[in-house]
């Protein structure tokens, strides 16, 4: 059973489906009480009332739709609750599938995959050669504390025919490796 409040005297509207919910959200509909004294026309030109003017002011609270209508929290969490487990439409999965493929594929051409002609162990004993060359001591601040990185100073991915020559590495400690990473 689904509920929200009237947004003129902020009664409680309980609604059998979620499908009449959703239309009476969308035209606005008031309660009984409400429909019968005939203040529903505080959309048109003949003004608000007061009490749509303090709907009003709710709304602009945020506590709202797209449309303007206003949600109670109950209302909300009646709806979420509502909505959780619903199966999708295989129409509605092929759409979605079709849109991240999409995306996926525009995300391969700017980023092709790196072609590596090295293996982890390379990296590993290219890193303790490295590190062993600059003494265990960070090039930068001179701080041999702390979890030591060996960083390559030309990307590996930009040239791979020297991403395990020595020449081409530096001792970081952890802190100097994150700000090289970050210029």
């Amino acid at each position: 059973m689904l509920s929200r409040a009237c947004p003129e005297c902020k009664s409680t509207i309980s609604y059998a489906s979620i499908r009449s919910a959703k239309r009476a959200i969308r035209n606005g509909s008031l309660c009984n009480s409400c429909r019968q004294r005939g203040d529903k026309n505080y959309y048109y030109k003949t003004g608000p009332s007061n009490n749509c003017r303090q709907a009003r002011s709710v709304v602009m609270a945020g506590n709202q739709n797209s449309r303007g209508a206003v949600r109670t929290a109950e209302f909300r969490e009646s709806l979420s609750h509502f909505k959780t487990g619903q199966r999708l439409s295989m129409t509605h999965k092929a759409a979605i599938s079709a849109g991240m493929s999409k995306r996926w594929q525009k995300h391969r051409e700017l980023n092709p995959p790196l072609e590596k002609p090295w293996t982890q162990g390379q990296l590993t004993a290219w890193a303790n050669r490295v590190k062993q060359r600059d003494n265990y001591i960070c090039q930068l601040c001179l701080t041999s504390e702390g979890t030591l990185h060996a960083h390559h100073i030309k990307p590996k991915g930009l040239y791979p025919d020297i991403a395990l020559d020595v020449a081409n590495g530096v001792t970081l400690c952890w802190d100097c490796h994150k700000e090289e990473h970050k210029a």
